[in-house]
């Protein structure tokens, strides 16, 4: 099974209040506010395979 992780820092210099409200106000991101402006947003999670069957197989074979 592969795993993958999303980490992204996306800064604008000239105009970091719009980037504050764009991603809560129009892409609907829960964020958290971590200080000096910073926000952290929980993006949706995905999980992928290539055999969705011999995945939920093995999966039910360790008890998960």
């Amino acid at each position: 099974m592969t795993c993958a992780g999303l980490h992204v820092l996306l800064y604008r210099k000239n105009n970091a209040d719009a980037d504050r409200t764009f991603f809560p106000d129009i892409l609907g991101f829960r964020a958290i506010d971590v200080g000096d402006g910073w926000l952290i947003f929980r993006t949706p999670l995905y999980f992928m395979c290539d055999d969705l069957r011999a995945t939920t197989e093995s999966l039910a074979a360790r008890n998960m």
